[in-house]
């Protein structure tokens, strides 16, 4: 089974209170089932914590490394036959990738290090590595999609639509620029 051997840092979006408890507290497994079974859910991908972690609903992502040493298995594209906790239980390993990276399983906490909230601007500045990284043509939900059409130039921003001015202010003070670099060169 693979083991950690470099830092790989994994996003969590939730709610801002929530976030400021973990990042002083640590994170603990559910007490109930989600289709993920009790593990801590994260992800690989910005995009997919902001999601959860929107920072227009009042929400915060948290940015984390698992130990070196943790030992992780991936599923591919699903989840595991059995459902997750089951499968953590016969397997002992300590955190699961699947959906190619999207979601990433933790269930022993004790491997989750370096916890921290990122400030809005940390998350965008992120967040458009991404976008550069996968460029255009990627579909994302809610508000990340909004955040995308103004940084590949798609959303052209009205003096009365307020929501699209604060997506590219956000994005201006995140990155120092309201579009993506990549469009000037191709220009």
């Amino acid at each position: 089974m693979p083991v950690i051997t470099q830092p790989l840092t994994l996003y969590h979006g939730t709610r801002m209170s929530t976030a400021e408890r973990i990042a002083t507290g640590g994170f603990q497994r559910a007490s109930r089932s989600t289709y993920t079974g009790t593990g801590i859910n994260a992800s690989e991908f910005m995009a997919t914590a902001y999601e959860y972690g929107s920072y227009e609903t009042d929400g915060a992502v948290l940015a984390f490394d698992l130990a070196q040493g943790s030992t992780w298995e991936s599923s591919g594209l699903g989840g595991p036959p059995g459902g997750f906790d089951r499968y953590f239980r016969r397997t002992g390993i300590d955190a699961l990738c699947c959906f190619g990276g999207n979601v990433w399983v933790i269930w022993n906490p004790a491997v989750i290090v370096s916890r921290r909230v990122l400030s809005h601007g940390q998350a965008l500045l992120q967040m458009c590595r991404e976008f550069d990284a996968d460029g255009q043509d990627v579909a994302y939900n809610g508000c990340i999609q909004d955040y995308s059409d103004t940084w590949w130039g798609r959303k052209e921003v009205l003096p009365g639509d307020r929501w699209a001015q604060h997506y590219q202010r956000s994005l201006q003070m995140a990155t120092g620029q309201a579009t993506s670099s990549h469009l000037q060169a191709c220009a």
